[in-house]
């Protein structure tokens, strides 16, 4: 490498901090973090969610960054990197830190429900025990030398987190034990989150051969896989791995030359109970091991993408599995969204975004999930035409990736929200077609002043949207608040035997879902915005 390359090199440095929340400077934010202890004295006890991460003798943390090639960028590679932990009680000491080397659920946060949710002492899933009690086995973790602790920071981590950010298949994330009883702040505290601090360098552009893990589809035998040597040089050997529920199978060494740009098929017999399954490929001297793996969800949606763009559409799936559906969390969905995809190549399949919030929002959209940007009026938007007024109009603080709706795992506690998939949105996962129908059949609403205080005898006039538009100047309705304050808003017949509710006959796509209620009282008027996806996340919760 020339002088003059390894200066240039030099001079690209910069430092990215990951953490639960980062700005990474992308579309999207930074969320795939997870993170849990597990105690000899509960062995049965699972402490995911929790907002602090106990250490001592008999506990160990699990903490990992997950989607690292992705918040690294193209073109880069690890320099340095340092794990920091913000004391919450007490002054531990680390004792050692191991690469996990076996899978892990951080299990729902927050839950009253600990047995059985998540990794505990005794096991890493609820199903599937540790080697070793508190993941010590040599199965479970490797020790990485080199490591110490510097006041807050574990330094020395640089290969580890290279290697974690080449394999996603083989980032398990850490393992960490302490002398001396105390506490860290988890992903799920409000201040004090772990981070990972990374120092990031341009990496020199490299060639040779590359397979790639192209897709994963059922066949009538069992399980397909369609491997692609996509670099420019032959492959001469290498060797494959099937898993079957996170359960490593034996890897399979063959002497097979794949030439640039050949496709091969690898299949896997049929197997009873299997929930998901990853496809792992190695081969000496491959430029790029992060396309050697690939997962397949049993009950995963097939979402068909345009054929000849697998590898990134893969990319683009795994973000979404792994960070955008498990971490829009809310009460109830306290472990996110349950759905995953399987990309399923087809030549009328649709071309992903390279922008990861737009390829998300496509594969909503795919899904059958509403655009919720039509619930969002912008202040002075020229359509709105309703007796001259001119109104502040209305945008979800805390809207997600459909455009709308609360991504705050609750109204009352939460005080973020995250850039991810809304309560309405991953309810609609659940619940195809009907999430946004959900809602009740009568409202009473209530006019009030600012110190809460009923108003009484006020003039309330009700507009309602149309294709998304908001029109004037004749209200829907007209009514006048009672003694407590309160209208009432009844049902409006709907065709083809439709729940009546106050909106009627429901658009598919939202756009006569809002509502816009003015008050007046004595010479005063205000405004307020009442929006379908509000009412159908209170049914939801349980309202």
């Amino acid at each position: 490498m020339t002088a003059a390359l390894l200066l240039a090199l030099a001079q690209s440095a910069s430092t990215l901090t990951l953490y639960r929340g980062a700005d990474i400077g992308q579309t999207l934010r930074y969320w795939a973090v997870e993170d849990t202890s597990l105690s000899s004295t509960l062995a049965d006890r699972s402490y995911g969610g929790e907002n602090t991460l106990g250490a001592g003798s008999g506990r160990t943390i699990l903490i990992k960054f997950g989607e690292l090639q992705w918040a690294i960028g193209p073109g880069k590679r690890v320099k340095s990197a340092a794990l920091i932990l913000h004391p919450a009680t007490g002054k531990p000491r680390l004792s050692g830190i191991s690469a996990l080397k076996q899978g892990w659920d951080e299990g729902p946060m927050p839950s009253k429900l600990r047995i059985g949710a998540g990794a505990t002492w005794k096991w890493r899933h609820p199903d599937v025990n540790w080697q070793r009690p508190g993941a010590t086995g040599p199965r479970d973790a490797e020790p990485i030398s080199g490591a110490r602790m510097v006041g807050d920071r574990i330094e020395g981590l640089g290969p580890a987190v290279q290697a974690m950010a080449d394999r996603w298949y083989d980032n398990n994330g850490f393992a960490l034990q302490f002398e001396g009883e105390g506490e860290f702040y988890s992903s799920q505290s409000i201040k004090g989150k772990p981070e990972l601090q990374i120092e990031i360098e341009s990496a020199p552009p490299a060639t040779g051969p590359d397979l790639a893990v192209l897709d994963i589809q059922p066949g009538n035998a069992g399980y397909l896989a369609r491997v692609q040597n996509v670099g420019l040089e032959a492959v001469n050997g290498f060797s494959y791995s099937w898993s079957v529920n996170d359960a490593p199978g034996s890897a399979v060494e063959t002497s097979k030359t794949v030439a640039g740009g050949e496709t091969m098929t690898l299949a896997l017999p049929k197997t009873v109970g299997a929930r998901s399954l990853r496809l792992i490929v190695r081969a000496n001297a491959d430029v790029d091991p992060a396309n050697n793996g690939a997962d397949y969800f049993a009950d995963g949606e097939a979402l068909d993408i345009k054929a000849g763009e697998e590898v990134r559409s893969q990319a683009i799936a795994r973000l979404a599995n792994n960070m955008a559906f498990p971490q829009s969390r809310f009460p109830f969905a306290p472990a996110g969204a349950a759905t995953r995809i399987n990309i399923r190549p087809s030549t009328t399949g649709m071309s992903l975004s390279s922008d990861p919030k737009d390829a998300l929002r496509q594969i909503g959209s795919a899904l059958g999930l509403v655009d919720l940007g039509v619930f969002q009026i912008p202040p002075r938007d020229m359509r709105l035409k309703v007796s001259g007024a001119e109104l502040r109009g209305n945008v979800d603080p805390y809207r997600g990736l459909m455009g709308g709706g609360d991504t705050r795992f609750d109204a009352l506690t939460d005080l973020g929200g995250t850039d991810l998939l809304s309560a309405t949105d991953v309810a609609g996962l659940a619940d195809r077609g009907a999430y946004l129908v959900a809602i009740p059949s009568s409202l009473l609403l209530k006019v009030s002043d600012m110190q809460g205080r009923p108003i009484a005898g006020a003039d309330v006039a009700i507009f309602q949207s149309s294709q998304g538009i908001l029109s004037g100047p004749d209200p829907l309705m007209s009514l006048t608040s009672t003694d407590a304050g309160t209208i009432l808003l009844t049902a409006k017949p709907t065709p083809d035997n439709g729940k009546p509710n106050p909106f009627g006959a429901l658009d598919p796509k939202g756009g006569n879902g809002l509502f816009l209620i003015r008050a007046t009282k004595n010479g005063v008027t205000e405004w307020e915005w009442l929006k379908l996806w509000q009412l159908a996340d209170l049914s939801n919760m349980g309202f």
